[in-house]
């Protein structure tokens, strides 16, 4: 869906709340997690419209988990799309557990708030972008709380390894239907690069990503 306010020439496509919820357990490693990180701040840039999509657009939060959750910055906190790539490469990967329910229980209850800058407006979609590497080994049942959390936002999962059938069961399970179109996966985290690469190089002939269902 493409609303016909316009930026440059160019639609600024729907407008959009997106929680950015990465795992930093330590099957991620610290190498692996800042190229996933670059990726992601990559990606954010990418967005419609141009030339700032996070100045007066769209708005972005992030939280890491493993063991725990840490919020690395809410709705509210970053007001153009250097700030917000900026607090995406500044995170600092944790190790530990991964605890997938506690995670999006976090993003239900506390990120998709008025007080955390979430927009309660017919016109701004919430959205969910979760980065993991596996199943998850504590905090609960991660598909019931990522169910729970579908009513409040749309989730999209960007799975990256090689996963079991059980694995694969359940990280599918995460996310919002249709499932081929908010489920993608890479083998690791240098196809990932290729991926955003290839993104890029599509981009040559638009301005920018709609990224729009």
């Amino acid at each position: 869906m493409v609303q016909n306010s316009s930026t440059n020439g160019w639609s600024v496509g729907r407008l959009r709340d997106l929680l950015v919820i990465v795992d930093g357990s330590g099957s991620i490693g610290a190498t692996n997690f800042q190229k996933i990180m670059n990726q992601m701040a990559r990606l954010l840039g990418m967005l419609c419209p141009t030339p700032d999509p996070f100045k007066g657009y769209q708005q972005a939060a992030l939280i890491e988990f493993s063991g725990n959750v840490r919020e690395i910055f809410d709705f509210n906190e970053k007001a153009n799309t250097l700030a917000v790539q900026q607090g995406v490469n500044g995170t600092q990967y944790s190790g530990g557990y991964t605890c997938t329910a506690t995670a999006f229980n976090y993003a239900r209850n506390t990120m998709f708030t008025a007080a955390k800058g979430m927009r309660i407006q017919s016109d701004v979609k919430q959205e969910v972008l979760i980065l993991t590497d596996g199943q998850s080994n504590c905090g609960g049942d991660a598909v019931q709380a990522a169910k729970l959390l579908d009513k409040t936002a749309n989730v999209y999962g960007l799975m990256i390894g090689d996963h079991s059938t059980a694995g694969i069961q359940e990280l599918t399970n995460y996310v919002s239907s249709p499932k081929n179109q908010h489920l993608f996966t890479v083998e690791n985290a240098r196809e990932l690069v290729q991926l955003v690469d290839l993104v890029e190089q599509q981009l040559k002939s638009i301005p920018c990503a709609p990224f729009d269902i």
